[in-house]
């Protein structure tokens, strides 16, 4: 049977669960803060929305570069949504990098890598951060690129 269903959101996870619905055949409506721009934007400019945080970058990592639960499932279906949003306004990488913030940092990463291994991650020195980003330069302790 057909549903209506109303998303509250209109950030990754609720255009997610919206693109899944309408697979369905349901009927759905999306409501997000960002349609009210004088509620959705705070003191600086910057609108008041969950995606506004963070969404836009997506591994299957947590912060602690630890797998997440279904982190692998996740990222593949981030993929198949972008793919489905045919936006050109829309970057994609198949690798993010993480500069390491001080030697305890580095020591984290490093930990880390051991565990998930060179499929996951690879642990770069400064220099070779700074190649492939340059922004990074600002690190001495070097950093690990997510794969």
């Amino acid at each position: 049977a057909m549903l209506s269903v109303a998303v509250i959101g209109g950030g990754l996870c609720g255009l997610g669960t919206t693109y899944h619905l309408l697979a369905r055949g349901h009927h759905v409506t999306v409501i997000d803060g960002a349609c009210n721009r004088g509620v959705a934007i705070n003191d600086n400019g910057h609108f008041r929305t969950a995606s506004a945080v963070a969404a836009g970058l997506l591994h299957p990592l947590s912060p602690r570069l630890k797998m997440t639960w279904c982190g692998e499932e996740a990222y593949d279906m981030a993929f198949e949504l972008i793919q489905a949003a045919g936006s050109d306004q829309i970057v994609t990488s198949s690798e993010v990098y993480r500069p390491c913030r001080d030697d305890e940092d580095r020591d984290a990463v490093t930990k880390a890598a051991s565990k998930l291994g060179p499929k996951e991650l690879e642990i770069l020195d400064a220099n070779t951060l700074t190649a492939a980003v340059p922004w990074s330069a600002m690190t001495r302790f070097g950093g690990v690129r997510i794969v």
